[in-house]
Parts: C-alpha cells; sequence; structure tokens
C-alpha cells in the first residue's frame, strides 16, 4: 500500500492527461496500483454522496449550519474543478493500471483497470456531459484532447467493459489476489461487476434512444455471455477495514460527528419512508430508515431542501432527523460501486414499460425482489446502528403491503405515487443511498421522485441543476474542444444545460418546475 498516498484527487485532467512515467507511477506493477485504486475510489464515492448528490438529489440538506448550501444548489468553481479533478485523475490510474497490466503480462489486473476506467470516466461524463476518452491520458501526443459526445463515451465505457470480459474469460490468476478484498481476484465475480455496469450504462443511454432496450434484452437473454449480479453477495461493495490506509472515508478523515448531522434527513426522503399522522406521530415505518436516520423528540421531521435558510430554521426548532452515525462512521461501512438491487430495478423498469422481458417475471415480481434485496443489504448494518431494531424477513413483506411499498396500491394511483413506474423508479432513488453520484444521475435520467424547488434557490435560478459545469482551467486550457462540446450539448457552461439522456432534455421541461405559489 505504499503507493496509495501518491495517487489522489490532486491533479486537473489537463495535467494528468500526460506521460505517467512522468508523474512519478515509478517502476511498478499493476498490482501494485490495485489497492489505491481500491480504496481511494471507494472512499470518495463515499464522500461525493454524502455531500453533493444526497444533497442535490435532497435526501438530505445541510441545514444544520452555513458552510456550505449544496441543498441551495450553490456550487462553485472549486467545486466543479475538485469533482472534475478526482474522476479524471481516477481514470487517468486505472488507465494505466490496464496499460501496465497488459505490458507486463498481468492480465487479472489489465481486467480490473479497464473496469475502474469504465466506472470513473462513465461518471465523469454522467456529471458534465461530453468529455475526452479516446483521447484522454496521452499528453505527449495531444494537449488538447478532443471532447466526445455523452454516447460516445458511454459506448467507450462499455467497449472498456466489455475488453474486461474478454480477459476475465480466459480465467486469469495472480498470486497477487489476495490484494483483491472485494473478490478475492475472482475473474467470474469481476465479470458480474462489468456487465452490470453495462446494464447501468445501456439504461442511460435509454434515454438517448429506445433501441438501447435491445442491447439490454440481449444480456438478459444471454447470462452465459453477460453474466451479473445475481445476489447480494456479488454485489461490487468495497470492503473497508479498522486499520489505515484502508478505513472508509468518514473514519479515515475523521470527519466530526456533529458537521455530518448538520446533513439532516429532508422531508423527501421521511415522507418516503414514514407513514405519519396528524400530530406527526409515525403509524409506519420503513424498516432501513431507523438504519439511515435517528429521529428527534421521538418524531419523524425532515428539513426542507431549498427552502430559504431562515424559514428552516424557523420550522425545523431540533426536530429534524439526523444521519444514523453508528451506521455510517463505522468501518463495516462499505463504499456501493452497484449492488444486486439495481440490476432488479433495471429489469423491473424495463418490464413496466413494456421493453424487456426477464424469464416470465412481472415488474411487480421484479420490483419486489429489489426491495428485498435493498432492505437485506441495510440488515447488514443494524448491529452498527444507534436503534438496533431487528429486521426480520416477514418486515419485508410488510412493507411490500404497505401504503409506502405497496406496488398494486401505486398502479392503481391511490397512495403515495401515482403510477407503478413511478413507484418503481423512487425506490431505486431510495435504494441508492450512499452509491456515490447515482441517486442525483438517476433523478435526472427520470426525474422521479417528484422533487420540490424551493425559494431559496434563486442562486441557480430556482431549477435544480441539470449538469457540474467544466472548471475554468478546462476552458481556459482547451477552450476549443469546450466550446465544440457545449455547441453540441445546446447550452452555456452552466447548471441549466440538460444531459443528452436526461428527462428534460428528452421531454423539453422538468416534472415538477419551481413555482412561487
Amino acid at each position: 500500500m505504499t503507493v496509495l498516498g501518491a495517487l489522489s484527487c490532486t491533479k486537473n485532467f489537463e495535467e494528468i492527461n500526460t506521460n505517467p512515467n512522468k508523474i512519478g507511477y515509478g517502476d511498478i506493477m499493476a498490482h501494485n496500483m490495485f489497492e489505491p485504486n481500491l480504496y481511494l475510489l471507494g472512499r470518495d464515492i463515499q464522500y461525493h454522496a454524502y455531500f453533493f448528490s444526497h444533497e442535490l438529489a435532497q435526501t438530505t440538506a445541510f441545514t444544520g449550519g452555513r458552510t456550505t448550501q449544496i441543498y441551495l444548489y450553490q456550487l462553485y468553481d472549486a467545486n466543479f474543478q475538485s469533482i472534475w479533478d478526482c474522476y479524471a485523475r481516477h481514470g487517468n490510474d486505472s488507465d494505466y493500471m490496464a496499460k501496465l497490466g497488459v505490458k507486463k503480462d498481468e492480465q487479472l489486473f489489465a481486467a480490473f483497470g479497464l473496469i475502474f476506467k469504465a466506472y470513473n470516466l462513465g461518471t465523469l461524463s454522467s456529471l458534465f456531459g461530453d468529455i475526452p476518452y479516446k483521447e484522454a491520458y496521452k499528453y505527449m501526443e495531444n494537449r488538447a484532447p478532443a471532447f466526445e459526445t455523452q454516447e460516445e463515451v458511454l459506448l467507450d465505457c462499455i467497449a472498456d467493459l466489455d475488453s474486461a470480459c474478454v480477459l476475465l474469460s480466459k480465467k486469469p490468476t495472480s498470486s497477487y489476489s489476495s490484494l483483491d478484498a472485494m473478490y478475492s481476484g475472482a475473474p467470474a465475480k469481476w465479470a458480474k461487476l462489468a456487465n452490470s455496469l453495462r446494464m447501468r450504462f445501456l439504461l442511460r443511454l435509454t434515454g438517448l434512444d429506445e433501441t438501447y432496450w435491445t442491447k439490454i434484452q440481449e444480456m438478459v437473454d444471454n447470462p452465459d455471455k453477460y453474466p451479473v449480479f445475481a445476489s447480494n453477495e456479488e454485489s461490487a461493495i468495497v470492503p473497508f477495514q479498522s486499520v489505515d490506509p484502508y478505513r472508509q472515508y468518514f473514519t479515515y478523515s475523521q470527519e466530526d460527528a456533529s458537521s455530518f448531522q448538520n446533513h439532516r434527513i429532508t422531508s423527501q426522503l421521511i415522507k418516503m419512508m414514514a407513514i405519519l399522522d396528524g400530530s406527526g406521530n409515525d403509524t409506519y415505518t420503513d424498516p432501513r430508515l431507523p438504519i439511515i436516520a435517528e429521529r428527534q423528540k421521538g418524531k419523524w421531521f425532515g428539513s426542507e431542501s431549498g427552502v430559504n435558510p431562515s424559514r428552516n430554521d424557523e420550522i425545523d426548532g431540533g426536530k429534524s432527523a439526523r444521519p444514523n452515525t453508528k451506521t455510517f462512521m463505522n468501518d463495516s461501512f462499505g463504499a456501493t460501486i452497484m449492488d444486486y438491487a439495481e440490476v432488479l430495478f433495471i429489469e423491473a423498469e424495463g418490464v413496466c414499460k413494456g421493453k424487456l422481458t426477464v424469464g416470465g417475471k412481472t415488474a411487480k415480481e421484479l420490483y419486489e425482489e429489489a426491495v428485498g434485496a435493498d432492505i437485506r443489504r441495510w440488515m447488514a448494518y443494524n448491529d452498527c446502528s444507534s436503534t438496533k431494531i431487528p429486521i426480520l424477513e416477514s418486515d419485508i413483506a410488510t412493507f411490500l403491503a404497505s401504503n409506502l411499498g405497496s406496488y398494486d396500491v401505486a398502479a392503481a394511483g391511490t397512495g403515495l405515487y401515482g403510477s407503478a413506474e413511478e413507484l418503481i423508479l423512487s425506490q431505486k432513488w431510495v435504494a441508492l443511498i450512499y452509491s456515490g453520484w447515482e441517486q442525483f444521475n438517476e433523478w435526472r435520467r427520470t426525474e422521479y421522485p417528484i422533487l420540490t424547488i424551493g425559494d431559496g434557490t434563486a442562486t441557480n435560478d430556482f431549477e435544480l441543476p441539470t449538469r457540474l459545469a467544466y472548471p475554468n482551467y478546462t476552458v481556459s486550457s482547451n477552450g476549443a474542444h469546450v466550446t465544440s462540446a457545449l455547441e453540441r450539448m445546446g447550452g452555456a457552461n452552466n447548471m441549466h444545460t440538460a444531459l443528452d439522456w436526461s428527462y428534460l432534455k428528452r421531454t423539453g421541461s422538468h416534472r415538477n418546475p419551481y413555482s412561487a405559489e
């Protein structure tokens, strides 16, 4: 692990689009890069979910202080730069790891590098839009890499995932497999991660062209060629340890618990996970909620995302639920790259829309399997939480029969959701808590659940961000390609330009635009 501290999110994309031998890698092997790639990425997945994605997707709102107001959509160039640098640097490290693996005959680690690269640059594109891919990391050949369209980038990601699967199909082995605490170097398990990510990226592409559903159907119809996660045990969750430098983000960074809890749980999440009576007492609670959050003063109450801070101060009075520090600030709390429930939610959505057939299963069956998988995932953290309320298998059935989780109630439009599709996609949003940027990404793709745009979001013209803006350094150092990218995307370099696969781009409007009333 001696190189872990050396590889970090500190360089910008243009500076690290370079010959790796010139930036201090030294004479190392691909396996030397594996743990830095895994653990640094894992910590960034947790940090970016907690600090950015949850605030933008209205899971939490930093209403317990004034040091950050991302829940009011106040992001600045320093934010854009740090996020861009982070995934660009991870992409560079992954790309070099893959190339080293090929060069030095470490085929297993070459495959790992390709998977990490696809994840990181797929994330970067999903946040900013058009980015470099094929011309990235070739500094000696080209100091100003061309930006590719979002469709091209996602197809590049899929091509790298497919290449990884070709390497993994040869069942490569390594005497360094013990470095892999997630899958113990098992090629079959890594192939399932690669194909599950492939399914995620294809789903995003359906927002551009619905014929990509046929590519997902091809995967479903050919499980031997495209194996995906088939259980929670196969999910890609970075398994942290209780010693440095293997700790998770919150313990490694020594995050202050009170600052962490200033990110209050929102009323949006509370209404989706608790049924309250007229006095605010809960008559039913989703079994996941006490593991995720701690209620205050005996009631589930949430902060209002996007609302003027003075208004939140007025209505809160110390009542808003806090994140459960015992759950999240525990070294057993892993970082989710992708999990089994997400695969099931993709299949449930496809069947619900009439785009997929999955072994004769109905959308309801797949949805219920997805929710069950997610509840079981949270069961594993129950002993870490402050409440330690046992979750039984019967609790899953109870939730699925409740007005919060019933497919039949949603399909009839008589409950919290107006349709089965809204239920599936809203419950997927819940299941994506702490999955990096995926809550924010999925919300922009579907605009479910219906989020509110409060009166405190004037900084972004009362619109929830549709993308992140290219950093100023990127604009100044690669201006011609940035200009071309923005012209293709049809907007300015701000947080209003819709990405190509988003609901806004597809329909021309938001599901719930701002209303001053």
